[in-house]
Order: C-alpha cells, then structure tokens, then sequence
C-alpha cells in the first residue's frame, strides 16, 4: 500500500475561506484511503523548533511515495528545505502535490528557490478554476497542472425550506422581499463600496422590494499594488462614509450583519434569494463563498474575474456575469450591467434551487474532489525546472522590494501586472 503524506497548518488560517478549504481537503483525501495509507503532519508558521522537527522527521521515518502540501501558509519552501536533507539520507525519493492558491503571486522569490528541492522528482500542481490554471501556465510547465476545485461539504451546505422560513423569519425578511446577499471580508478590492452605491441606485430607480444584506467583517487590505494601503478599520470609516450619502429610505434596504460562522451561513444562503460577489481581489482563484452559495441552490450575480468564471452552470439566468476590463490604473466593472442585473433577478422567474444545487456539487462535492485526486495521482511528470517568466518574476519580486506588479513612480499597474493577470479576464 502507498503512503501520503499530508503537510498543513494545524492551526487554523486566520483566513476563514482556507479553513475550509484545506479542512475539506484532507476530508477528500481519506475517501482515498482504501488504496493509500494517508497520516498528517503539521507545518505551523511560527511552530517552535522542536514541534518543526518532530513534523519533518516525522515525515522522513513514514517514508510516503507521496508528500501533499495542503494549506497556503507557510511556504512549502521552508519545510523542504530541512526535509531534503533527511530524505537524501536514507535515499527516499518521494513524489510532491502542492494545492495552489491565489496567493501564490506574493512568493516568487520562494516558489524559485525550491527549484532544487523538487527538480527531477514527479510533480504535480493543482489549482482551483480554469483561469488559475491560465494565469500558473505562465510559470509552471502547462502539462503538470490539474485543476480541482476547493471542496465543498455537502452536509453543511444543502438546500432546505424550513430552515429558509424559519431564517426568514428570525432576521425579520419580509416573505415577498427579493433579499441580494454578500458573504466574506468587505474590502476594497471587493469593491464593497460600489456594490452598495450601485444597490443604492437600483433601488432610487425601481423601488423594487429588495435588501442588500452583507455578512462579513471590514479588513485592511486596500489595493497594495496600486500604493492604496489601509490602516485597521480605515476601510469600515470609508463604508459609513458611503451609506451617508445614501437616502434614508434606502439605508434601511442595507443591512450589514458582521462575521458569522459556518453554521449560520447554512441558514443566510437559504433565506436569501441572490448571491452577489463584485470582487475584482487580485487572490480570487476560486470563490468559496459562491460554492458554498450554490450548494444551498442560490443564483449568483458575479464579475467575469478569476475563479468566478468556473462556476457557470449551464441554467440561464443562474449565474449572471458583470464585464471587467484591465487597465494601468484600476480594474473597472461595468456598474450599468450590475443595475440591469439586479433587476433581471427580481422581476425575473424563480429558479429551481435543488437544480442549481446538484449541478454546483457534481463539480464542487468533497467527493468529486475526491475522484478527481484519485485519477491524477498516478499522472505526475518529472519537473525539470520552471519556465522563465518565473525568473523574471522572481527578479522582479526582489529588485521592486515586493511590489512585483507596480509602477512606483506613477502609482499603476505595470506591464508585468497586465500580462500575468490579462488571465483573470474574459476578454483579454
């Protein structure tokens, strides 16, 4: 029997999206165990050395044909370092699986310098959504890389009327209000605030009997490569900012309900009737929130950026995409086609949300997640090393002090920016 070893963090991201990515992750590997034998170790940042040598000699004495790193943080790159030496000893040669994330354009420097830990092993890199899998082929040899989405547990996230009337009912939703709801941090790349200016406008147009509800807590984040830093709450002051310009009569159609846990997001997509998610977020490779979303049948109002573009369903009107368009200066979004969208789903029919459900989890589900790593593990190349944009990258990365995709003299996207994000695009 062939051994896996499962490397990632044990203590839990502060980023609530990988949680459970990688907690859904692990989940699909062990449906894999009756022709593997799969044990985990952790790789914390900040572990004491102790605890980081217990990890990797851990790892040495198992012997896996396979060694998987799962999580986005720490840098694989650390670990192998220590690990290599020990494997080089007693002459093990094991195969690597790295999960990709969306922040892997913040680590060229170290994605570089693990060339010599992994070259000439088999290798195989996985990413969440087509236009990941563009965006990586830029850097990583297009044969070696599969995609499979980050999972999603059905026995968390289903479609249930009861709890949507009881939902309904405790956040005191009105039966025939069409509710429109936001899930994740409320940030600016998020593009929050246009996404609440732009409700605004619909509803001074139409005064269509409809919320905006947004679940979530403000983050600092800014738009870092375009010299737009945040300090803490910087952008929560911006936010309040925007809703006093907005009519009182409208206010009261924007509900912002703060961070919630798993639990009760089950019961939020059940009780609402619309995800929308404007984000234009440099690391979007995926989008959990919209399959978590789909998986309790909700339709979804999304931009045709990154991730969010793997998750057209072939139902008309389940998902509605809004145009983005790169330029030096920003990501733009077609706001006129938001406004026509969220009037199209109000006035237009409902949708069978089982159907919207059962087609999002055939893709999504922990289990064909599952099937998915099962046929590739036996497909790994050997790697011989990355294609040259990653030298350039990584140069980049280096010489600019991590401001890998500015023009710092005029405070704009450079060209390296547009040709490795023109990806994230539908038009490019």
């Amino acid at each position: 029997m062939q051994k896996i070893a499962l490397v990632y963090s044990f203590k839990p991201s502060s980023w609530v999206s990988c949680q459970k990515i990688v907690s859904n992750l692990v989940k699909a590997y062990k449906l894999i165990t009756d022709d593997y034998e799969v044990q985990e170790f952790s790789f914390v940042e900040g572990m004491d050395g102790f605890e980081f040598y217990k990890s990797f000699i851990g790892v040495r004495d198992f012997k896996p044909d396979y060694i998987i790193f799962l999580d986005h943080k720490p840098h694989p790159l650390y670990y192998l370092d220590f690990l290599n030496k020990e494997l080089k000893e007693i002459s093990h040669k094991p195969k690597f699986i790295f999960h990709l994330y969306g922040d892997f354009t913040l680590n060229f420097n170290e994605w570089s310098a693990m060339d010599k830990f992994i070259k000439n092993h088999e290798v195989l890199w996985y990413v969440a959504s087509p236009r990941q899998k563009n965006l990586i082929a830029e850097f990583i040899p297009d044969g070696q890389i599969e995609i499979c989405p980050f999972p999603v547990d059905p026995s968390e996230f289903y479609v249930d009327s009861k709890i949507r009337e009881q939902a309904r009912k405790k956040y005191k939703w009105e039966k025939d209000e069409f509710i429109f709801i936001f899930t994740g941090r409320l940030s600016r790349q998020k593009r929050i605030h246009q996404l609440v200016e732009t409700f605004g406008k619909f509803i001074e147009e139409t005064n269509a009997k409809a919320k905006l509800v947004l679940v979530g807590d403000t983050d600092k984040l800014g738009e870092p490569w375009l010299f737009k830093g945040e300090w803490e709450y910087e952008y929560f002051h911006y936010l309040q900012k925007v809703m006093d310009k907005i009519p009182e009569k409208i206010k009261s159609r924007i509900e912002f309900h703060g961070f919630k846990p798993n639990k009760e997001l089950l019961h939020y997509y059940n009780a609402a009737d619309s995800l929308v998610n404007i984000s234009v977020h440099n690391d979007e490779d995926y989008g959990m929130t919209c399959a978590e979303a789909q998986a309790c049948g909700l339709p979804a109002i999304l931009t045709d950026w990154a991730g969010f573009s793997g998750f057209n369903l072939d139902i008309p009107n389940a998902v509605r995409y809004i145009p983005v368009r790169l330029s030096p200066q920003a990501k733009q979004i077609k706001l006129s086609k938001l406004v026509e969208d969220f009037k199209a789903s109000v006035e237009g029919a409902k949708l069978d949300r089982k159907m919207i459900a059962e087609k999002s989890l055939a893709w999504t589900s922990v289990k064909n997640a599952s099937t998915i790593l099962a046929a590739n593990i036996n497909n790994l190349h050997l790697f011989t090393e990355f294609k040259p944009q990653m030298k350039v990258a990584s140069q980049l990365e280096y010489y600019s002090k991590r401001n890998t995709f500015t023009n710092s003299k005029k405070q704009i996207f450079n060209s390296f920016y547009l040709k490795v994000y023109r990806h994230y695009v539908g038009n490019p």
